[in-house]
């Protein structure tokens, strides 16, 4: 498929964005540090420390974390793994400084010495796969969030980082499997982090160069709280503008159709589907409105109804005459009773229209309907 304009955007804005960056905020998993409705055992041993040492350590670590002192941090990290060598959230911690000071050996180091006393650790197995996904190590991450997949199935976070690497490696099958998957569990724990979940699935679209879902899971990515970058809010729009081109076109294509259609037995299926798909559009559309009566269309003519509002809405559209309906109307009677005198012997002698031929012939069609109009408009 030939890329346009618009999706040469959208992977130029996927180039330069990542959702793992060192420069955008951590991800506030809450459930990582809040083990409610985990299995006993994950309750215990994402308990903290009962050495209160080790809490002044730890808490000292966090500190100078948060002021970027991170040599400060992880001395302080040392000592509280020295004071409870079970601390399992002073290893994790740990990690997450190497992993910000771009160590990842020492950042995977660290995690593996939280799988080791608790094996399930949510946070270690993530942000372990995090590090292979910033070395571009994507067999391991693969490997660990599967890991994690299996170890704890019901929580989105492994399936959400599948998708992150199937992304990734253009393996897009697999990652809507993934995300889908994902979805699923964020609902079921009525998650903010859906948001995140909707949007990654959009950047799969995006690399499938789909814009009907592209635009689709932006804009669900948005309704659940999703804070949208200015390009990503440019691509919705760009993208409504474009399908309310596309739509257009297609409704103009429609009336050209059905005016072209011969009203026989045999065309009935055809205009029926037509009428219907065009019909529903004027009633919904907040921009055209037809003036009808029955000194333009004879009574019992269902067919030259239908031709008549089909004709007003073709010309507004085409020439933007929402406060014209003087030109507009003068356009669909001339269309109207051309599809008359075309179609006359299938739908019979109408004398409205026999009249209003030779209104026209007298040069006297267009005062006419402007007098018309203005009798309805009173």
């Amino acid at each position: 498929m030939k890329k346009t304009a618009l999706f040469i955007c959208i992977i130029a804005f996927i180039a330069t964005t990542s959702l793992y960056s060192d420069k955008a905020p951590e991800r506030n998993i809450k459930f990582m540090t809040s083990p409610d409705g985990l299995a006993n055992e994950e309750v215990t041993s994402y308990n903290w420390s009962k050495n209160e040492n080790a809490l002044k350590y730890y808490n000292s670590a966090l500190e100078a974390f948060k002021l970027n002192q991170l040599d400060e941090a992880i001395e302080n990290y040392e000592k509280a793994i020295a004071e409870d060598p079970r601390f399992v959230e002073a290893y994790d911690n740990l990690g997450r400084v190497f992993r910000q000071k771009g160590m990842s050996d020492s950042a995977i180091y660290y995690y593996n010495k939280s799988l080791e006393i608790f094996p399930k650790g949510v946070f270690a197995n993530q942000n372990k796969a995090v590090v292979y996904l910033y070395d571009e190590d994507y067999e391991m991450a693969l490997k660990t969030y599967k890991h994690l997949t299996d170890v704890l199935p019901e929580s989105p976070e492994g399936y959400y980082g599948l998708a992150q690497v199937y992304l990734q490696t253009s393996e897009y099958d697999k990652g809507l499997t993934a995300i889908d998957k994902a979805i699923e569990l964020y609902k079921g724990l009525a998650s903010p982090l859906l948001a995140d979940a909707y949007l990654t699935k959009a950047l799969i679209y995006s690399d499938m160069k789909d814009g009907e879902n592209l635009k689709k899971y932006l804009v669900l990515a948005k309704d659940n709280g999703a804070n949208l970058s200015p390009e990503m809010k440019q691509i919705i729009a760009t993208m409504d503008r474009s399908t309310e081109g596309n739509e257009t076109e297609k409704i103009i294509a429609s009336i050209k159709h059905y005016l072209e259609i011969s009203p026989t037995e045999s065309n009935k299926e055809e205009i029926k589907r037509v009428g219907s798909y065009v019909l529903k559009w004027i009633i919904d559309s907040p921009d055209v409105t037809v003036l009808v009566d029955t000194r333009f269309v004879p009574e019992g003519c269902g067919e030259c109804l239908l031709a008549f509002m089909f004709s007003w809405t073709k010309y507004s559209l085409e020439n933007d005459a929402k406060d014209n309906p003087e030109d507009a109307c003068y356009a669909a009677v001339k269309a109207t009773t051309g599809y008359y005198l075309k179609n006359k012997e299938i739908l019979g002698e109408k004398q409205k229209y026999e009249d209003l031929v030779e209104l026209e012939m007298s040069g006297k069609l267009r005062d006419t309907i402007i007098s018309i109009l203005n009798e309805i408009k009173k």
